[in-house]
């Protein structure tokens, strides 16, 4: 099981299969949504064949400096929950994960906006049939995906 997740305030988290079969897909809204969800899933999902996979994140030019705090404060909770829970985890930088799904670099032209719709649109063809994919549960379904992949199918 593969449990990808993408931090932040408005964050998701998705779970796979090895065989890539969504099994769970949530967003979360806090710090304590996420426990939540984590210790729900944690029941359900033995730690010993869970591997969760974190996107690594850092502060972007321009961005305020409570506001970057604040996202590292949340980042460092999401690795000390699953720490908590014995989840082992690891992370995985966006440009890597995007690579290996061949999805191509944002251009400087295009919007942060445009590119996250770009990156559902990924989502959806992969997993045509997944009614609770959107813009908060994608990337975290492209993090789990591109993961699997890069284990057990050797293609990078």
């Amino acid at each position: 099981m593969i449990i990808g997740i993408d931090p932040g305030k408005n964050g998701g988290m998705a779970a796979l299969r090895d065989d890539g079969q969504i099994m769970r897909i949530s967003a979360y809204e806090s710090d304590t949504d996420f426990i939540g969800k984590i210790y729900a899933w944690n029941r359900l999902l033995p730690a010993t064949k869970t591997r969760c996979i974190v996107e690594r994140v850092h502060s972007m030019p321009g961005q305020g400096v409570a506001s970057t705090f604040s996202f590292g404060r949340s980042v460092g909770f999401i690795h000390g929950v699953l720490t908590a829970h014995e989840l082992p985890w690891e992370e995985i930088i966006p440009q890597e994960w995007q690579k290996i799904l061949k999805i191509p670099k944002r251009d400087k032209n295009e919007s942060k906006t445009a590119f996250k719709r770009r990156l559902l649109d990924t989502a959806k063809k992969m997993y045509p049939n997944e009614p609770t994919l959107n813009l908060k549960t994608c990337d975290a379904v492209l993090i789990a995906e591109a993961y699997r992949r890069k284990m057990f199918c050797g293609k990078l």
